[in-house]
């Protein structure tokens, strides 16, 4: 497979949630571009500029966004595997500790899609 089009596979993981949490009321999904739920669509820039004080506990998402980015890049740029894997697991562990923080509240069950599919992604380009 070509870097571009290995890079461009990468880059279908926007659609991939990074959390799916369900609490009583519904349920909503956190997507690299925003957050969806039954109402629409918010972007991450405006959860995080609503968030107020807990603004430090959402950072981990746009980090683990940036993270995705690099990771992306650096496959396009035919950077070393082990650069490339060593950024998606930085996504999977910011993804993880945005799933856990969610999980923290004691009525949400939270699915960390996005740690599974970085982490899986990490040992993939790894292997390589």
């Amino acid at each position: 497979m070509t870097p571009r089009r290995r890079a461009l596979a990468l880059s279908a993981l926007a659609f991939v949630p990074l959390v799916v949490a369900v609490y009583p009321e519904g349920a909503y999904a956190a997507f690299p571009f925003g957050l969806v739920d039954r109402t629409g669509v918010t972007s991450i820039y405006t959860v995080l500029s609503s968030a107020g004080p807990a603004r430090r506990l959402f950072l981990s998402w746009p980090i683990s966004v940036l993270c995705w980015m690099a990771g992306v890049l650096s496959v396009l740029a035919r950077a070393r595997p082990a650069v490339s894997a060593a950024l998606f697991g930085l996504a999977a562990v910011a993804a993880l500790r945005f799933s856990l923080w969610l999980g923290a509240r004691g009525d949400y069950l939270v699915l960390p899609v996005g740690a599974v599919v970085f982490g899986s992604v990490a040992v993939w380009l790894y292997r390589e």
